[in-house]
Order: C-alpha cells, then sequence, then structure tokens
C-alpha cells in the first residue's frame, strides 16, 4: 500500500481561502468545501477518491480528472507525521471534498517527496467518492466489498469509453477517420512513400500516451527522459513491425496502414489495445493515444 502513500503526498491545488476560514493541526492546514455529515474515515478504511495537484505557484502536477477521470484507491493509515494526508482523512466521509495545505519540508523529510518544489508547500484538493469501513469486517469480507466496488468502477469506464473518444475528438482540431475494427486516425503528415505489403519489416517510431496527454511508453530516448519515464534497460531504438493479414492491435494495423515517411496519430480502443484487464499503467476499457511515424527500413 506504501506506493498509494507516497503518491498520494504529492496531490496538490492552489489554495485561496482566507486564513480565518482555516483549521490547523500540526504542519497540516485544511478547509472543508463540503461537508456531508458522514461517519468519518477511520484507520483501515478502504476510500476512493480523486483529486488535482498544484505547486503554491498554480503549476498543474497531476490530477485524476481529464478525458478518463478514474478515482484512485487507499487505506487509511496511521499518519507518518502529524499533520499528514491520513491526519487530514479522518476529518472527511464519503462525499466530503476538502483543501489542504501541508508542508512541503515534512513531505519531503517522510515522503521523500522532491526536495524543490516551487513554494514553501504542497498544496492538495480532495474529493471522498466512496468509503467501505473496516470495522469488524473479516479480511475475506472486506476484500470481496473492495473487488465489488471495483467491479463497478470498471462497468462505468467500459459503458463510458465511446464518450470519451468522441469527446477527444471533439476537442482536437484533427480531422479522425475510423476503420472497420474501430481504430481512429488520423494523418498529420502525408508522404509519397512506397506503401509496406504483406511480409515486409517496417520500422516505427511512436509516442504512447493517455487521452490526458501523460505519455506511457515510447522508443524516443529525449521523450522518454522529458516525460519522467526513462528506463536504463530499454533499447531506444526504431520499433521492428512485421505487416500481417490480420493484425492482432490497433498499433499494428495503424502501421500497416500507411506509406514509408508518413506520421500519423492514431486512438486505439481499449479491445485494440489493453482490454479489460489494463496493464498496470493503463487503466481497464482504457482508450490510448499513439503517435507514429514509419520509417524505411535500417
Amino acid at each position: 500500500m506504501k506506493r498509494y502513500f507516497t503518491f498520494l503526498a504529492i496531490l496538490t491545488l492552489y489554495l485561496s481561502c482566507s486564513d480565518h476560514d482555516r483549521s490547523s493541526l500540526g504542519d497540516l492546514q485544511y478547509t472543508i468545501v463540503i461537508d456531508k455529515n458522514g461517519k468519518n474515515i477511520e484507520y483501515y478504511d478502504f476510500v476512493s477518491l480523486s483529486y488535482e495537484t498544484r505547486t503554491e505557484t498554480g503549476q498543474l502536477l497531476n490530477s485524476s480528472y481529464g478525458y478518463d477521470p478514474r478515482p484512485i484507491q487507499l487505506y487509511r493509515v496511521h499518519p507518518y507525521f502529524k499533520g499528514d494526508l491520513h491526519t487530514a482523512l479522518g476529518f472527511l466521509s464519503a462525499g466530503d471534498s476538502a483543501q489542504l495545505k501541508i508542508n512541503a519540508d515534512s513531505l519531503h523529510k517522510y515522503y521523500g517527496f522532491p526536495e524543490y518544489v516551487e513554494g514553501s508547500h504542497i498544496i492538495y484538493n480532495i474529493k471522498v467518492h466512496e468509503v467501505i469501513t473496516r470495522g469488524n469486517l473479516s479480511d475475506s469480507l472486506l476484500n470481496a466489498k473492495i473487488e465489488e466496488f471495483k467491479l463497478r468502477q470498471t462497468n462505468r469506464a467500459k459503458e463510458k469509453e465511446h464518450l470519451k473518444i468522441k469527446n477527444f475528438i471533439a476537442s482536437n482540431n484533427l480531422n479522425f477517420d475510423s476503420t472497420d475494427s474501430g481504430l481512429y486516425y488520423t494523418i498529420t503528415k502525408k508522404s509519397v512513400g512506397k506503401k509496406p505489403k504483406i511480409g515486409d519489416e517496417i520500422y516505427i517510431n511512436y509516442i504512447i500516451c493517455d487521452l490526458n496527454g501523460k505519455v506511457i511508453q515510447t522508443n524516443l530516448k529525449d521523450v522518454a527522459i522529458s516525460s519522467g519515464i526513462y528506463t536504463g534497460g530499454f533499447k531506444y531504438e526504431p520499433h521492428k513491425e512485421t505487416i500481417t493479414e490480420n493484425p492482432a492491435s490497433g498499433f499494428s494495423e495503424g502501421a500497416s496502414m500507411f506509406p514509408i515517411g508518413t506520421k500519423a496519430r492514431l486512438i486505439i480502443p481499449s479491445k485494440l489495445a489493453y482490454g479489460d484487464q489494463g496493464n498496470g499503467i493503463v487503466h481497464p476499457y482504457a482508450p490510448i493515444i499513439c503517435d507514429l511515424e514509419i520509417l524505411e527500413k535500417n
């Protein structure tokens, strides 16, 4: 569970409420924006919440909103220091929202938060959606309730996937066409090069993102570094693809469609990407964006 807590330590949002609206506890300053007067979250309760993150200067760091909004999930545990996020969760219940202001030095000391941030505080804006109370539940009953909750979330994502793609297309200036399989594509750089045929090997530069523009995977080293996903053991070189009659994925289908030298953007629905399971980074039933360039054979 610790990965959730480390991740949540960087949730921030610019806080513009006046001092007399705030209560303080340790390093924590907070304002409860919406109070449903429900049962407060207790230790080891399971919590689903949404967030947006900014520095004190207003720089957006991260968000669970956007084209593919997914609440994150965690257990409330005993605070790592007086006034951390888990302290604040103890004042909240399902349906509540709050604005938090936490000292950056404390977060760095106890959570390993990056030493340098713009401003002296980390600002959170959180909304609690659901709480599964641990109480006297056995591990098996608690886990069953959590799995039921996750299944509901997955089913909602499945129902809304087409709408997410439609909204994404509507908000961009590019016109997308679609194939019979459901792959969306638009050519961003035309080419009069040779079109690969079945059995040919081609090479591809690619950048794969989620609908919010966050880079998930790429073969371009400079993009990986600037996006914070660089991995030392990965070979950053053009990806080799063999053209087949029945492509197994949206990526392969897109790669087979264009002449050498073409640049294109694909919107790949989950059924042609990571499906109903996701891959640990991409959520289940989440479409992805792929910018690709078809290269000459090495």
